[in-house]
């Protein structure tokens, strides 16, 4: 009994090491392994071909979704700073969401005189399909693991 014990230790622990050493990027996303944030660079490079962007209108997508990024970077350090690091009640998501949503559709009306028809439209499809900005969607606030 015990000889089999052992056999079945030492089979699963010889298998161990194999699992462990699979690609764990394996599973793509666009643009990157998924999981990982995409350099913003890199996502506005990536937007910038899937749009189909002749070298003007790349330009001035490129500026106008730089502003939008460095706007966001704002709005979140402003966020933080109202939050103190507490966190933010329900009436406070929905000012900072509908804050962000003010700044995406002047951004969409600019983009609007910058674009086509269809190059717009596929920036909206892939725009909502990603959620607002940053993939999260309307997604519910996950709990910190560490608070109870």
């Amino acid at each position: 009994m015990k000889k089999v014990v052992f056999m079945l230790l030492v089979v699963l622990f010889a298998g161990c090491p194999s699992c462990m050493a699979q690609d764990n990027n394996q599973r793509q996303g666009f643009g990157g392994p998924r999981g990982q944030r995409m350099d913003p660079k890199e996502r506005i490079e990536n937007m910038i071909k899937y749009l189909e962007l002749d070298e003007t209108r790349a330009e001035q997508f490129k500026v106008v979704m730089e502003e939008q990024q460095k706007q966001i970077a704002e709005q979140m350090q402003e966020n933080s700073a109202i939050l103190n690091g507490e966190r933010p009640s329900e009436e406070q998501i929905k000012q900072f969401r509908e804050k962000m949503q003010e700044k995406q559709a002047a951004i969409n009306t600019v983009l609007q005189v910058i674009l086509t028809e269809e190059q717009f439209e596929k920036y909206k499809k892939m725009t909502e399909r990603r959620g607002f900005m940053g993939g999260r969607g309307n997604r519910p606030h996950r709990e910190r693991q560490n608070e109870q």
